[in-house]
């Protein structure tokens, strides 16, 4: 749940944190989330390195809220537009 929520979110408030270790690792890139010491040198390396999200992605990505989504933020809708 804390995963969908992240993703669901991380565009309007990537401060926002949420629990649980794939979810600390979007926000700590050096988080380990697993033991990968028994992986050889080279996974081991595309284990630690590799991005949970790309980060790109998210910068491309668009806050779209439909009209009646809008109208049932309230006073909250300020903070979208």
């Amino acid at each position: 749940m804390n995963i969908w929520l992240q993703r669901l979110t991380i565009k309007i408030d990537p401060a926002i944190s949420y629990s649980g270790k794939l979810c600390e690792k979007v926000i700590d890139r050096d988080l380990a989330v697993w033991n990968s010491d028994w992986l050889n040198v080279k996974f081991k390396k595309i284990i630690e390195e590799t991005e949970i999200i790309k980060n790109e992605s998210i910068e491309k990505m668009e806050i779209i809220f439909s009209k009646t989504e809008i109208m049932e933020l309230g006073e909250y809708d300020k903070l979208f537009s």
